[in-house]
């Protein structure tokens, strides 16, 4: 065919090949909808299990929380004070153990009774106080709520090392 004729035939493309079957906009926006709430779902039964295992009081028990690793050690000026504060979900038992160069206190406190004592830098009402002593075991049940544990040199004159002799743990009471 020379150049600038047009053919006698023009072949006309054949039938479009066959479509895969795809779903409608509709039907794809109900699938993505369906496995969104699938993913949802299973999540919050992950969630609802998690929570179980943790708040269970029989059977399964909560994995203990470290408050302070044996171990851990503070340096405390005369007069000044460490806390650590923690939050229980369900009551638990507060175990471990420490030991203070010079005499400390170490006190147990609920939210209103450490601002007072953070306040003040006095405990007039505690949960616990172990009295000015060197060296300190907790083993104390404590109900859900936020709490403090407070190590306090109260010497006026002489700063005392502090070292976790074991390590202190709030474990699932039940």
């Amino acid at each position: 065919m020379a150049a600038g004729t047009l053919p006698d035939k023009v072949e006309k493309p054949g039938p479009p090949p066959p479509r895969k079957n795809r779903l409608s906009r509709r039907d794809r926006r109900i699938a993505l909808a369906a496995v969104v709430i699938a993913v949802i779902v299973g999540a919050a039964v992950v969630v609802v299990r998690q929570e179980q295992a943790t708040t269970s009081s029989g059977g399964a028990s909560a994995a203990p929380t470290v408050l302070a690793a044996a171990g851990t050690k503070w340096s405390l000026p005369a007069g000044y004070y460490e806390e650590i504060s923690f939050d229980l979900r369900i009551a638990a038992t507060v175990t471990g153990g420490l030991f203070a160069s010079q005499a400390a206190v170490v006190l147990i406190l609920n939210q209103s009774e450490f601002q007072t004592f953070n306040t003040t830098g006095n405990s007039t009402s505690h949960v616990y106080s172990s009295g000015s002593l060197q060296t300190v075991k907790l083993d104390l049940t404590l109900s859900a709520g936020s709490w403090y544990l407070v190590i306090s040199n109260q010497n006026a004159t002489t700063t005392t090392e502090v070292t976790v002799t074991s390590t202190i743990l709030a474990t699932a009471s039940g």
